[in-house]
């Protein structure tokens, strides 16, 4: 869980950081869960996201905000 942390949390430095062209930074468990970030240039922001796989032709991608990518690292710390 650490190493998750960790990369949630470069991610969140990552947000902070002017981007130039699109970026990705991901993070793949074990378990195929995929916690990563896209920098999207037509919004000038950044994309958090979680997939989830399901099946083979489907994922489930949950996008979420940075205020909620805080609380997802301030949770995992407290599970650790």
């Amino acid at each position: 869980m650490g190493k998750l942390i960790q990369a949630l949390q470069t991610v969140e430095q990552k947000e902070n950081e002017k981007a130039g062209q699109k970026t990705k930074y991901k993070f793949v468990t074990m378990s195929n869960i995929e916690f990563g970030s896209v920098y999207r240039e037509k919004l000038s922001s950044w994309v958090n996201y979680i997939k989830i796989p399901s099946n083979h032709f489907n994922q489930n991608l949950l996008e979420f905000s940075k205020d909620e990518l805080k609380e997802l690292i301030t949770i995992l710390k407290k599970a650790e």
